[in-house]
């Protein structure tokens, strides 16, 4: 196999932000609304582009295509056990040193950022749910929906607050390591208010 020229990595390369630019776009409801045929069609589209656009390499030597699923329900576990544990240890070990999350209104760089994204975002939250559904992907490249609820813990000033999200990630893999994720979706937000003592 010919390796790819530098004028072909660019193109892709290209190609991957402007996909990227349209999934960013769009507007995610939550995964748990009814969603209609044609808008499914759309984000099932757009994220086999997505991972065809970024794909920098030629095929593996293999004759079948290698699946990531294996290295994402991994990735889940970690995951699940850093929110829930503070153990982030084997999530660590899944991630690049220099890292990037693209995500909304936010930048994430390195894992130590990661890291005390999570660290520091544990004891503001209580009741977290997550779920996350493996979608497609291939080599080093895959998708996955996340779902989330939890309510961040108030004070004083400001009442707690019952949060959702709905969540579509894009993960690029490298030496068998997360390098690089976009996300794209939206939450919802609902304050919650004392109630009212009843007058006897």
């Amino acid at each position: 196999m010919i390796p790819e020229t530098t004028a072909k990595l660019e193109e892709r390369q290209a190609l991957a932000q402007l996909v990227y630019a349209s999934i960013k776009s769009t507007d995610l409801t939550a995964l748990n609304q009814s969603r209609t045929f044609d808008e499914m069609k759309t984000l099932t589209l757009l994220t086999l582009v997505f991972i065809f656009a970024t794909s920098c390499s030629g095929p593996p030597a293999s004759t079948e295509p290698t699946s990531p699923k294996p290295f994402a329900e991994k990735y889940i576990a970690a995951e699940d056990k850093a929110w829930g544990t503070g153990d982030v240890s084997e999530l660590k070990a899944l991630e690049a040193n220099d890292v990037v999350f693209h995500m909304p209104g936010l930048e994430l760089k390195g894992w130590q950022a990661h890291e005390d994204y999570i660290v520091h975002g544990r004891p503001t939250v209580e009741n977290l749910k997550q779920h996350w559904t493996y979608l497609t992907g291939e080599g080093n490249h895959f998708a996955m929906a996340y779902e989330s609820s939890s309510r961040l813990i108030g004070d004083k000033k400001t009442p707690p607050v019952d949060t959702s999200n709905s969540y579509l990630f894009m993960f690029r893999l490298k030496d068998n390591q997360v390098a690089e994720i976009w996300v794209n979706g939206s939450s919802t937000k609902t304050e919650i208010k004392p109630e009212k003592q009843k007058k006897k």
